[in-house]
């Protein structure tokens, strides 16, 4: 398993992997207009356009030559997607990914007290067990239903 850095050429595997696991863990408990919501927000040229303007930052997880996991990070505070391809959960993919993110923005925001996630309702264990913790209740918007929660450093 390797963990690296976004690179130019990767945004076709990162909305492909995003895309099929939303579909497939989370799409189910969205409303056609949430749907519609987030895949606008995957397609290729808006992940690369969001990196280039650099106010997100992307690792991503390789099995091999594979994307099978990816963590975006807003502005180093916020993560704006935590995804793993559903063969490889529960094998520390997602840690892994979740470790590197807070070394990057304990680095890169040093004052930084606390990171935020919107976490949608499949993914509220996930964030749980890595130590995040709610900070509201589930709220909707543009269709997309998720929880605030964040990680104190």
């Amino acid at each position: 398993m390797v963990i690296r850095s976004f690179r130019p050429g990767d945004e076709r595997f990162l909305s492909t992997l995003v895309s099929t696991v939303f579909m497939r863990y989370i799409a189910p408990d969205y409303s056609r207009e949430g749907i519609d919501e987030f895949l606008k927000y995957v397609r290729e040229n808006d992940i690369l356009e969001r990196v280039i303007e650099g106010n997100h930052y992307i690792y991503i997880a390789l099995q091999g030559r594979t994307v099978v996991g990816v963590i975006e990070i807003r502005e180093y505070r916020h993560i704006s997607l935590f995804f793993v391809n559903g063969k490889y959960h529960r094998r520390g993919i997602g840690s892994l990914l979740m470790k590197n993110a807070l070394e990057l923005c304990r680095v890169m925001n040093p004052i930084l007290l606390r990171l935020s996630v919107n976490s949608s309702p499949f993914a509220v264990p996930v964030y749980e067990k890595l130590g995040f913790h709610i900070e509201a209740d589930e709220m909707e918007k543009n269709g997309i239903r998720f929880t605030p929660m964040s990680y104190l450093l």
